[in-house]
């Protein structure tokens, strides 16, 4: 075992003033008591050393005992607590923690629990030996998805409040009474390994027709559900806290409504194919959130829904993630026991007269610091950055010629960083707590704690972004663009927007939310899948002019009536027709580049928006004498497209797009609508829960 951090915890247990100001200065959650108060904890410490045995070079080798009983008397507990407790110190010694005098411990070793009594300074140690140990063990990964009804006011609501924090949980709970629970889904599931998870009721559409010469119809059928499904992919991060995931969803709300398509057009028979539109939101995206939170996903409207009452309805998904690490459940005895009878066997201190550690060099003191598991591996590309130019003129290296590469020490690193260390001055880091311990002049721990923040800065950051598209009278629209023509925010035309709207001179007609992670490109979309014939891909065709005479039909007697007639090679099928889908709706991609500021943000963009839903146009007049028409249905899609790269900053608002609806009465007239954006970046924390 390396001994030579054995020093560092006995000078924070010797040295009181200086470790306060170490807590006051890395740890202001311990501020609230005393940093030599004792206090009783409990922590999970699967050690295998204290379950198994290790060797101790003075008592030979040792384990924690097993706890007695549940019908044992306080005699045994109080014995069993001394004999755990010199195990415990005795395994705290050999890692460097030293229990002073009134501290008591009791380990259980059937669930890996630790009950400790000891001065709050000493939990302080204790908590990141007792989390990394912890981290070692397998985890799963627990999830939980549901969708919520509600009107799209609350909607924005949710969306407002979910701007700018990495955990969306209050949002929920502030959106849930105002809505009705539609989807709920639960899944457990492993670190690198796809999740798939769907519940939908499952039909057949047909996507494609053939007719033979005696109009028999044969179909082909495409099966579709309606439901949601979701797709994840999961990677725990190194500090067992954070989840990398990329995310798929799909929801289709309703089953899909029919329509009767016409195949042909001015001519007297006519011929129509079946098909059905379904709506579908779809959430593509890959972010980062903290174990236990709760991230709001998506938001979409009930496309293609014809029901009065859900002209207003909005739908809108969380998910919730959290890590599991597999161990025993903790059944609270040892805990139970210490607190009981701990007295019994060692009273607590009443007061700690705090003493001065004698080796400390005037004017010096220590300090602790939290770091990330990955810190040593920062000082290799400080190394790497402070080598000396290679010589141009010197000759080429004999090829597998050995090289050594010398790790870069704590202390050096440090020193790169414009971190002077005076005689006396040391550091050192404590790999299985993740804590780095410096001994140096007041102003130098500053400067070390100014490093240490700049590194605790570079937490995962998310890109969350809202979009609104609005509409109002021209003019209203006309005047924001002025006033923000030259502007790089434009929060005030925004809000000018928002206050229309509430009045009811403006309309927030679409609201949709993506969140993602820089270089990611995600996608949103609530469309409705519109399927209409794809006459390119159906069978040649030719039309005759051909005489019906008297009782054919409905002709007029005698009168010439033109026809058309389908031939084709195919065996037993003159006419095939297939189909294809265009989603009408809302469609919103995004790849966004975080800067390296942390502020500043390149976003590609592409908006493909439908202001008013499909219009099949079909030719429906008289049709001649003696005429042979060649016609085809036409779709009239109204839609607004736009694709563009900008930069912006985090907060800020930009009007992207003005646009002239059309399509119906009501956009016929003298209005615009627009698109609103706003991103934000967002910090990952997990130390602030």
């Amino acid at each position: 075992m390396n001994t030579k951090f054995l020093p560092w915890f006995r000078a924070l247990i010797l040295a009181p003033l200086v470790v306060f100001s170490a807590i006051r200065a890395q740890d202001k959650d311990a501020t609230a008591d005393d940093a030599y108060a004792f206090s009783t904890r409990v922590y999970r410490m699967p050690s295998e050393e204290l379950m198994s045995g290790f060797v101790s070079k003075d008592k030979g080798k040792l384990s924690a005992p097993a706890l007695p009983g549940p019908n044992a008397g306080n005699g045994e507990i109080e014995a069993f607590i001394k004999r755990s407790h010199d195990v415990v110190k005795e395994y705290f010694a050999q890692h460097g923690v030293t229990l002073p005098k009134g501290s008591l411990a009791c380990y259980d070793p059937a669930t890996g629990t630790l009950a400790l009594r000891a001065m709050n300074v000493v939990h302080e140690i204790v908590a990141p030996l007792a989390g990394s140990l912890e981290g070692a063990l397998p985890m799963n990964l627990s999830w939980s998805l549901d969708i919520l009804e509600t009107k799209s006011a609350s909607a924005r609501a949710a969306m407002k409040q979910a701007t700018g924090i990495d955990d969306h949980a209050g949002a929920y709970d502030r959106l849930l009474p105002q809505s009705k629970i539609v989807v709920s889904m639960r899944g457990e599931m492993k670190s690198g390994q796809i999740t798939k998870a769907a519940q939908s009721a499952r039909t057949d559409d047909p996507v494609e027709y053939s007719l033979d010469d005696k109009n028999r119809v044969a179909p082909v059928l495409e099966e579709n559900g309606t439901g949601t499904e979701v797709e994840l992919d999961p990677t725990i991060g190194v500090d067992g806290k954070t989840v990398d995931l990329n995310i798929a969803l799909t929801h289709r709300h309703a089953s899909g409504k029919t329509r009767w398509e016409p195949l042909t057009t001015a001519s007297p028979e006519k011929l129509e194919a079946r098909w059905v539109d379904r709506p579908l939101a779809v959430v593509r995206t890959s972010l980062t959130l903290t174990s236990g939170s709760t991230k709001l996903l998506g938001a979409w409207a009930l496309d293609g829904d014809t029901v009065p009452e859900h002209a207003d309805a909005v739908r809108v998904a969380f998910l919730r993630a959290g890590i599991i690490t597999i161990q025993p459940l903790d059944d609270g005895r040892v805990g139970r026991m210490l607190k009981s009878r701990g007295e019994a066997v060692e009273p607590t201190p009443k007061a700690v007269r705090p003493v001065a550690d004698p080796n400390m060099p005037p004017g010096m003191s220590v300090r602790r610091f939290r770091v990330p598991p990955d810190f040593l591996s920062m000082g290799s590309g400080a190394a790497a950055g402070s080598a000396s130019p290679a010589d141009p003129f010197a000759s080429s290296a004999v090829p597998n010629e050995p090289r050594f590469v010398r790790r870069v020490t704590v202390e050096e690193m440090l020193r790169q960083q414009g971190i002077p260390f005076p005689p006396g001055a040391s550091a050192n880091y404590l790999q299985a707590t993740g804590e780095l311990v410096v001994r140096n002049t007041p102003a130098n721990l500053d400067l070390v704690e100014q490093f240490v923040q700049s590194i605790l800065d570079l937490k995962p950051k998310v890109i969350a972004c809202s979009l609104h598209i609005v509409q109002a009278d021209a003019a209203l629209i006309r005047k924001l663009d002025r006033e923000a023509f030259s502007q790089p925010d434009h929060s005030a035309a925004w809000q000018q927007i928002e206050d229309a709207a509430a009045k009811g001179t403006a309309k927030i007609v679409r609201s949709a939310w993506i969140e993602t992670k820089s270089g990611q490109q995600c996608t949103t979309q609530s469309v409705l899948e519109y399927r209409r014939a794809d006459l390119a891909g159906s069978t040649p065709t030719t039309a005759t002019n051909e005489t019906k005479k008297s009782g054919d039909g409905d002709a007029a007697k005698g009168a010439p009536v033109a026809t058309a007639s389908v031939t084709n090679n195919a065996a037993g099928h003159p006419y095939m027709v297939s189909s294809i889908t265009h989603p009408a709706g809302l469609r919103f991609e995004l790849e966004p580049t975080l800067g390296a500021d942390g502020w500043t943000l390149d976003l590609n963009l592409a908006l493909d928006y439908d202001y008013a839903p499909p219009v099949q146009r079909v030719i429906d007049e008289p049709l001649p004498e003696h005429t042979i028409r060649l016609a085809a249905p036409a779709t009239e899609f109204h839609r607004q497209k736009f694709k563009s790269s900008i930069t912006t900053r985090s907060g800020s608002t930009r009007m992207i797009s003005v646009w002239k609806p059309s399509g119906t009465p009501e956009l016929d007239g003298d209005v615009l609508q627009a698109a609103f954006l706003r991103a934000d970046v967002v910090s990952v924390a997990p130390d602030a829960r």
